[in-house]
């Protein structure tokens, strides 16, 4: 949560839009409990797949009736009602403000759709008011702890098999990233078993019992690759393969099963370089160049930041970090809280700027990055 307002920039995408993307392809449906025609404000800024890819995520239509009473018979009646006709593999019920003002038993609520449907149903905390990495974390976990099958079997195949896990529009809107990720840990020498939770490699999400490794590209992730490590022992790592020497070192730590934080930031640049936006994205920037201190208004669920980095409070005291720096890397709309003479390079973020600066994100998977990196002179 910050601390302060916002005056200029904007602000992330919500946890209940989170819930709502992280599981969009999975086969489930996904029920805002909000009023009627809040869902616009996920269907027009937080999913680039809206228009595109059907998908079951609904509002609740919640009145100012039903909220003073506290009546959730309709809720419940609708629910059921839409899943007994559309037979969904899962409902997942995510809060909103008024609601969670509200100290309404969502729990309680899933269990009793679950049992008039016999469709496995679980609700996602949520309240709006947190990041999508909040809300997009628990659902995942929460799938997992659903589907993931229990049995840990040992296979006769030597090819290591890796789970790809973080993988959302919100961090991800441009799919080209994400194959750029899949093929470059295939040629690693790896196999990609799953990948959570957009593409064609969800189908096997189920079977993320059997990889031998997780390759978590984004805070949303964690929850899962924790999950999957304290049921399976599958270990993990927080990183993505931007630049050669990068994605050399994830080799090596896929195949020593030993590292869960990739640090190879020497201070080789001597210019000042400050990187904002989400923890393991920055991260992976901040290694590419082998320089730079991150500042994030996101929570470092993750735990990748060094101890130079920042987690801000707010715009104001990110604008007086951003006085010191050279250079600021980061989505176009924090441009407008850096000084005039300070060199800004543009990563858009669409968790933060949706969709207009969407088609302008970098990809920076293996050489890409080496190539990005020198066209900046950095």
């Amino acid at each position: 949560m910050l601390n302060e307002a916002n005056r200029i920039i904007s602000v992330y995408t919500s946890d209940t839009s989170g819930v709502c993307s992280a599981l969009y392809e999975l086969d489930g449906m996904s029920v805002m409990h909000d009023a009627s025609g809040c869902n616009s404000t996920y269907n027009t800024h937080d999913e680039p797949r809206w228009y595109d890819m059907p998908s079951r995520v609904y509002l609740s239509g919640l009145s100012e009736y039903e909220a003073i009473l506290g009546d959730e018979s309709k809720f419940i009646n609708d629910c059921v009602q839409t899943a007994l006709e559309q037979n969904p593999k899962f409902i997942a019920l995510a809060s909103t403000p008024i609601p969670y003002m509200m100290n309404q038993d969502l729990d309680a609520i899933a269990r009793i759709i679950g049992k008039k449907t016999n469709i496995p149903t679980f609700a996602v905390e949520s309240n709006g008011m947190n990041s999508y990495i909040s809300g997009a974390s628990k659902a995942l976990l929460k799938w997992a702890q659903y589907f993931v099958k229990k049995e840990r079997k040992t296979r006769e195949n030597k090819v290591k098999k890796v789970n790809i896990i973080g993988a959302t529009p919100l961090d991800f809107p441009n799919y080209e990233v994400i194959q750029s990720i899949i093929d470059s840990v295939m040629n690693m020498g790896f196999e990609v078993n799953s990948v959570w939770s957009m593409g064609p490699l969800t189908k096997n999400m189920e079977n993320s019992n059997i990889a031998d490794f997780n390759l978590v590209i984004s805070s949303v992730g964690i929850e899962v690759a924790k999950y999957l490590y304290q049921e399976f022992n599958i270990p993990y790592l927080c990183a993505i393969p931007f630049g050669e020497s990068q994605t050399k070192a994830i080799r090596e730590s896929i195949l020593s099963n030993k590292e869960y934080k990739l640090d190879l930031v020497k201070n080789e640049n001597d210019k000042k370089i400050a990187i904002i936006g989400e923890s393991i994205y920055s991260s992976a920037i901040k290694n590419l160049l082998k320089s730079g201190t991150i500042f994030s208004l996101l929570p470092d669920i993750a735990n990748v930041l060094d101890n130079d980095d920042v987690l801000e409070k707010g715009e104001e005291s990110l604008e007086n970090h951003l006085k010191d720096y050279q250079i600021v890397i980061g989505d176009p709309l924090f441009k407008h809280i850096v000084q005039k003479n300070t060199k800004f390079i543009e990563i858009p973020h669409f968790a933060f700027s949706g969709r207009i600066y969407k088609n302008n994100i970098p990809n920076l998977v293996g050489e890409k990055g080496d190539i990005w990196k020198r066209e900046f002179d950095l």
